[in-house]
Parts: C-alpha cells; sequence; structure tokens
C-alpha cells in the first residue's frame, strides 16, 4: 500500500531546517511513496519552495510533488516550471489556489472571490494545458478532486450542495483531467460512503485516471472545528459527540482522531483503496500511529541510534550536553515539542510553527455585509476601540486577529482585558497566570490527567506611539522592571525590547563569562537559554526564548508547548499590521465580482467570500474616513507583547501597569467617574450575591424538607430512597453562582 504526506513550508527561515528533520524521520521510518510541498500564495517567488523540495529529493531520495497554484502571472508560471524541472522535480499538484488578498487602495477589492492577476490564469485547466504545451510528459501533473464539492459550488453555506452543483463542479474536474491531468487528490473526508460515491461518480463520468483519497487525522479539538467549518465535511454523528465530550483533553482527542483514522483508511484499504494521502500539519505522530495500527509501517518515528545523523542534523547549531548519551530522549523531545497545540508563538525553528489561521485552509467565508455590521464604519480611534471591547464581551464573533470566541480561561481576566481596550490598548492575544493546577482542570488544563500545568500572564496589543512610550517609561519602575518582559516594534521595523530579562543578550552573558574565566563549566539555564545566546553570537541581534506555558507529567520531561520568542515575533508582526489593510480596510474599498466565475483551490483549501461584496459604498466620506484611520494605525501604532514572569505571586498581576499608565492619564473629573463606576459595579455583584445567597437558602430548606417527609413515609427497617435528582443540580449551580461572584 502506497502512503504519502503533505507538508507546507514554513513562514520562518529558520524553519526549513527542523521541516528537512521531519520530512527525513518519516521517510525513513514510515517509506511514503512521495511527499507533497503545498505553496504558499504569498510567495513572491519559488526559491525557498524550490530549495526544500530539491533538498528533499536529492539529498534525503524522497519524491517529491510539488503544489502549483495561479496566483502568478503566466510568464512567472512558465519560468517556475523551468526552474522546477532544472532541480530535479518530475512531479506537480496543478491547482487554481486560495483567493489572494488585497490591501486597501489595492486593485481587486479583497472580496475573497478569486480574480486572475494580470496575464494569469482563471483555473487549475488552464495551468494543466500550460505543463502539457510546455513540458509534454515530463510532468506527471495532479490535480484536486472534492468528494463533497468545492464550496464555492454549494448553493448555500447552510445547506448541502444541490445536485446541479455536484455536476458542475465534476465537470470541472473532467476539464482537468481531459487537459491531461494524470492523477487526482481529493480534499479529506470523515465519512467513507462520502468517497465510494464520489469515486463511482467519476468514473461513470469517464474519469479513469487513479483517484487518491486524502485524509487528515483529528490532532486537536479546535483545528477539528476549524475544518469542519472551512470544509463542511459530513461528520458522523458519534464522532462529534465523542469528541464534544473529551475536547478539553488533548491526549484523549488526538488519540480518539487516531482510532477513527484507523477504522476509517481500514474502511478504504478493504475496499479496494491502494494509495492514502495524509495532510499532516508538518506534524508526524498521529499519522505514524495510524500506520503502525493498520500494520502498514513502523511506528518509532522518534527512536534514532544517533542524535546528529544526515544531512539536517549535521548542520545544527546546538547540541545540549545534557542529551549527550541520551539520544532518544533529545530526539522525542526536539521532535515533538509541538505536538500539544501552542499559541501564536512557537519555537521559531519549529516545523509546526504556526497559527491554524495561516494554514492555506484558513481562507474563510467572510462575506461583506457581515463585517459591516459586526466592524461598523469606526471614524476615530475610540470606535475602533469599542469593536474590540465588544469583541471581548462576546457581542461580536470575530476580528481580522481573532476568527473564534476567547478561551475559557480567558474568563477570568475579561473585565480587565474590556478596561484595557476601552482605553486604547487593543488586545489581540492573552492568557492569565496559572500556578500549578491539575492538568484535568476545566478551564487550564491541558496533556491528560496526571499532570501540573503551569503559565505566565500574557498579554498582545496594538497601541497608539503616545500611548506606548507611556507604558515603556511605566516598565522602567522598579516595581515593574523585576517581572516584566516585553517587545514592541511598528510596521516600520522600529523595535524596543526590555534589558532585564535577556536570556541572550549582556546580562547572562557577563555572568558566564566571568565563571569560564575562573575555569568552571557554566551550563546554561535551559535548552532556549544556549539556543539564544548562540544566535546572539553568531548575528548580533537579540534573541531570547520565554516559555510561558508549560507542564509537568509522571515519568516524562517537561512539556514547553507555547514560548514567546522575538523572532517569530518579527516574523508575525509583518501579517499582524497587514491585516489591518487587507482584511479591515478592504471592508470599504470592495469591488463588485460577478458570481459565474470559476472557482478551485487546493485540496484542503475553502474559498472565501472575503470582506467585498455587493452593495459598495466605497465613495462616501465615512468609508473613506474610516479608511484613512484603519492606514493610520497600520502605519504609525506599535504591536507589543508583555510577559509577567512572576506567576507565583497573589499580588502580582499583569494589568497594574496598564491600571497605572491608565490612571496616570486621567484627571479629577475622570478619576471620579471611575470611582463611581466601580461602585455601581461593585453594587450590582453585591445585589447578584444577596440574591443567590437567598435563593440558594430556598433550596436548601426545600431539600431539608423532601428529606423530613421521605423518612417519615418510609419505615425504620427501610433505607431512606435516593436524594432529589432535581433539587442537588439546583444547589450545586447556586453554589458555583456565588463562588464566581
Amino acid at each position: 500500500t502506497c502512503v504519502s504526506f503533505e507538508f507546507f513550508p514554513p513562514k520562518a527561515a529558520e524553519g526549513v531546517d527542523t521541516l528537512l528533520q521531519r520530512i527525513a524521520e518519516m521517510g525513513e521510518h514510515l517509506k511514503p511513496t512521495f511527499v507533497s510541498l503545498t505553496w504558499r500564495s504569498a510567495f513572491k517567488d519559488e526559491a525557498l519552495w524550490l530549495r526544500i523540495g530539491s533538498m528533499v529529493q536529492k539529498q534525503l531520495g524522497i519524491d517529491v510533488l510539488l503544489h502549483l497554484t495561479c496566483h502568478l502571472p503566466r510568464e512567472d508560471l512558465r519560468r517556475v516550471l523551468r526552474s522546477a524541472r532544472a532541480a530535479g522535480i518530475h512531479n506537480i499538484l496543478a491547482l487554481r489556489g486560495d483567493s489572494a488578498h488585497f490591501t486597501a487602495g489595492q486593485q481587486g477589492g479583497g472580496d475573497g472571490r478569486w480574480r486572475a492577476c494580470n496575464d494569469g490564469f482563471k483555473n487549475a485547466t488552464e495551468l494543466v494545458q500550460l505543463i502539457r504545451e510546455e513540458h509534454g510528459d515530463h510532468f506527471c501533473v495532479g490535480v484536486a478532486g472534492y468528494p463533497e464539492v468545492h464550496t464555492s459550488c454549494w448553493n448555500s453555506k447552510f445547506l448541502p450542495p444541490s445536485d446541479q452543483a455536484r455536476e458542475a463542479d465534476l465537470a470541472r474536474l473532467k476539464q482537468k483531467v481531459d487537459a491531461g491531468a494524470d492523477f487526482i487528490i481529493t480534499q479529506f473526508f470523515y465519512d467513507v460512503d462520502v468517497f465510494w460515491s464520489f469515486q463511482r461518480r467519476c468514473r461513470e463520468a469517464g474519469i479513469t485516471i487513479p483517484i487518491i483519497p486524502g485524509y487528515a487525522p483529528i490532532q486537536t479539538y479546535q483545528s477539528f472545528e476549524r475544518f469542519v467549518q472551512w470544509v463542511r465535511p459530513q461528520v458522523p454523528r458519534r464522532v462529534e459527540a465523542r469528541l464534544a465530550q473529551i475536547k478539553d483533553d488533548d491526549e484523549a482527542v488526538r488519540e480518539y482522531g487516531v482510532e477513527v483514522a484507523v477504522e476509517q483508511c481500514r474502511a478504504l484499504l478493504q475496499g479496494g483503496v491502494q494509495a492514502i494521502h495524509f495532510f499532516t500539519l508538518n506534524l508526524a505522530g498521529s499519522v505514524a500511529q495510524v500506520l503502525h495500527r493498520l500494520k502498514l509501517r513502523d511506528s518509532s518515528v522518534h527512536q534514532r541510534d544517533l542524535p546528529f545523523r544526515g544531512l539536517v542534523r549535521d548542520r545544527e547549531e546546538i547540541r545540549p550536553i545534557f542529551w549527550a548519551h541520551r539520544h532518544s530522549s533529545y530526539l522525542s523531545r526536539t521532535s515533538t515539542w509541538e505536538e500539544f497545540p501552542n499559541g501564536r508563538w512557537g519555537n521559531s525553528r519549529s516545523a509546526a510553527t504556526f497559527e491554524l489561521a495561516d494554514y492555506y485552509l484558513a481562507e474563510k467565508e467572510r462575506s461583506r455585509v457581515d463585517l459591516l455590521a459586526i466592524w461598523g464604519v469606526p471614524q476615530s480611534a475610540a470606535d475602533v476601540a469599542n469593536v474590540f471591547v465588544a469583541y471581548m464581551r462576546g457581542e461580536i464573533e470575530q476580528l481580522p486577529w481573532c476568527d473564534q470566541a476567547l478561551a475559557l480561561e480567558t474568563e477570568a481576566i475579561s473585565e480587565s482585558l474590556c478596561w484595557i481596550n476601552r482605553h486604547g490598548f487593543l488586545t489581540i492575544n492573552s492568557q492569565p497566570k496559572v500556578n500549578g493546577v491539575p492538568s484535568t482542570d476545566r478551564r487550564h488544563g491541558w496533556g491528560g490527567a496526571g499532570g501540573v500545568c503551569f503559565q505566565k500572564a500574557y498579554v498582545e496589543f496594538f497601541c497608539s506611539p503616545e500611548m506606548w512610550h507611556q507604558l515603556r517609561a511605566c516598565m522602567e519602575r522598579d516595581e515593574f522592571r523585576s517581572r516584566l518582559s516585553y517587545h514592541a516594534t511598528n510596521c516600520a521595523g522600529e523595535e524596543f525590547l526590555d534589558t532585564d530579562h535577556e536570556g541572550a543578550g549582556a546580562h547572562s552573558q557577563s555572568a558566564h563569562s566571568d565563571a569560564e574565566r575562573s575555569g568552571v563549566r557554566v551550563r546554561k539555564a535551559s535548552f532556549a537559554d544556549e539556543l539564544a545566546e548562540q544566535k546572539f553570537k553568531a548575528c548580533g541581534k537579540l534573541h531570547r526564548v520565554n516559555a510561558v506555558t508549560w507542564g509537568v507529567f509522571p515519568g516524562r520531561e517537561i512539556i514547553q508547548p507555547t514560548v514567546v520568542d522575538t523572532e517569530s515575533f518579527r516574523v508575525w508582526k509583518d501579517e499582524a499590521f497587514e491585516l489591518w489593510l487587507s482584511q479591515w480596510a478592504t471592508v470599504y474599498t470592495g469591488d463588485e465580482t460577478s458570481d459565474d466565475e470559476v472557482s478551485e483551490a487546493t485540496p484542503a483549501a475553502d474559498q472565501g467570500a472575503g470582506s467585498g461584496g455587493s452593495g459598495s459604498n466605497s465613495d462616501s466620506p465615512e468609508y473613506k474616513n474610516a479608511v484613512k484611520l484603519i492606514r493610520e494605525i497600520h502605519d504609525t501604532w506599535f504591536l507589543v507583547n508583555i510577559v509577567d514572569n512572576d506567576y507565583v505571586s497573589e499580588s502580582s498581576d499583569i494589568f497594574d501597569i496598564f491600571k497605572q499608565v491608565i490612571l496616570d492619564g486621567m484627571d479629577a473629573g475622570q478619576l471620579r467617574r471611575r470611582v463611581d463606576t466601580l461602585e455601581r459595579e461593585n453594587a450590582s455583584l453585591h445585589r447578584r450575591l444577596l440574591r443567590a445567597e437567598a435563593k440558594l437558602e430556598r433550596q436548601e430548606r426545600q431539600l431539608a424538607k423532601h428529606r423530613t417527609d421521605n423518612l417519615r413515609e418510609h419505615s425504620p427497617g427501610r433505607s431512606s430512597p435516593p436524594q432529589s435528582p432535581i433539587l442537588m443540580p439546583a444547589k450545586f449551580r447556586l453554589s458555583e453562582e456565588k463562588e464566581i461572584l
């Protein structure tokens, strides 16, 4: 049986080495027939793409299938194909690709619908024709198929596709096959019968080339929810129900995902399928377990005899002395650092350092009408702040940087977030501090049972230059300097970092140098510190890694799934600032797009509806002012992250620094109004508490009466019946409400 794996290039250049190592490990132990490498629409040229593909094929000896999309003009596509041929590539997956992003003022409108670039192709059929016309049979050409119909063909996102939509989608696939495609890779699915139906319809339509089913093992509940939202696959009810029960246990979700994958892949194999293509998300664990349980491959993907074997390991910069005699442990840690769900910031060396929205599935449907309804047309910075506050309160569903509701753990800091957003600190990411909660805790736990979880308070936000300089001056005070670390940058690249927490900087280096001069061998504080110091020595630019979430589990090394590191932040800031223009400003500059455009995309990709659409009023003064305001924020404001390194002290609060700045800027009248507001809020909470206590007392009296009545109705020799199944839950809810208040 043939298996193949899909990978995607990392955003940070340093992630290339780790991605190559991941491919090398999976190639050695899981023996894929080929690996595919996606094309990111953000690529300006093919250099990185071809570099990775060429190394995998030439150095690792694994055949490569390169994804190629229609984002470039045809002359550029001709050049890319010539370069791929020169690099020894023989396999191309021809795709139309995701809809392109457009920034404010650019032609195209950013409505999410596909439109060909100047002198570009409209669909994958034209790309297949180009490949055949200019390269004959040199390339083996694959195309995408959609067992449940590409979402752009659906009549409504709330209803299954109609028979006409299915026929239209199948006709487009037949056009690609007739143009010269050699095989089809399908979108993933979670109902095997869907694939059998698709295969049957293809054969009836005269499509005789091989059809390879694509499959995406369920890695996390969050990714599963997003995939269902974007791709809209049919999911068996029993799978949805079981995932809902275990959604807060990452290991349980991943284990169940493996069980489901084994069951469905076995059904495919028993039905005659001879090849399966896995969407890996650049992770190895789940796919390895699936293949092992199907008895298709050896599962020992992380077990290696030597830690530095092979091309990639030879180029590794750091080899910590702690693992000199523990090769398997070292490889296991470095290859599974990202296996647990991490936040926006992973180690920049990680092959899976990406926010899921960076994956090419992420072209989500965002209609102009919806975005106008939820974001309005802001005319001032205060209007923008009100949009952020509305999101924090759950009154709107999304921001350009956040397409899901706030995490459950954020409830503990939601009021503080609302307050600082109202005063100009526009937060896009945050977490509260946690000091040793059980790993099964409903709000803060992760990693399965038996562990203890910790995390530092973290907040990331945009603010004006004036607010940033006030905040920075305040953080230099002794009461904050010892525990807060920060990193701030603007769109132009102007950068500020604190100087008291530089693990890779002069402070740690001076202490080490003194010890080394005295002949004492110094052990670095952590692997991250070692990496950071070597990076600092190599390029002279501060690189710091700060673990902000970690867990301690029996019989395992400490797991650090979420870190804040300076290099990833530098990569992220470009995207974060661009979202002001590509996602928000284009709401007010969208162009019309016809409904009869041909829409195609990659497997595991969705055609977004974007932010443009009908009813454009971009010439109105309000719309122009909104675009001007958002562009000014983009051009001048700072993106800042702050970590409170004191996760132990109960008196430590990351929001104290914001309170200090905000209160310092208030006059007497504003302070008085703030006090009045707090008093009203406290009075309201006190009234709610009194009502809850009174209700609890009534329930307790009613429960006591029921117990007395039950005792009277039964003889002394008979046991009492069970307590009321209705009253106990009510009492529990009241107790919980009282605790929260």
